[in-house]
């Protein structure tokens, strides 16, 4: 008779896992984390410093009553 319940697979230990992993792939997958980090950190900088200039024209365009032009607001 078979079991009811079902069979879980042998696990396998992290030596083997390493062993079947190429040398090469494993330093790409690290390089590669790298760089998506440092683009990350680029689109951040950029975000920041756009912000920062266009939240005051943003702020100054909507304050400024309709028909007046921006920087001559009374």
């Amino acid at each position: 008779m078979t079991a009811d319940r079902p069979v879980s697979p042998k696990r396998e230990s992290s030596e083997e896992v390493l062993s079947a992993v190429p040398y090469g792939l494993r330093v790409a997958a690290a390089w590669r984390a790298l760089l998506v980090a440092g683009a990350l950190t680029v689109v951040g900088f950029v975000a920041v410093k756009l912000a920062s200039v266009l939240v005051p024209v943003a702020v100054a365009l909507l304050t400024c009553p309709p028909g007046c032009a921006p920087g001559r607001c009374t």
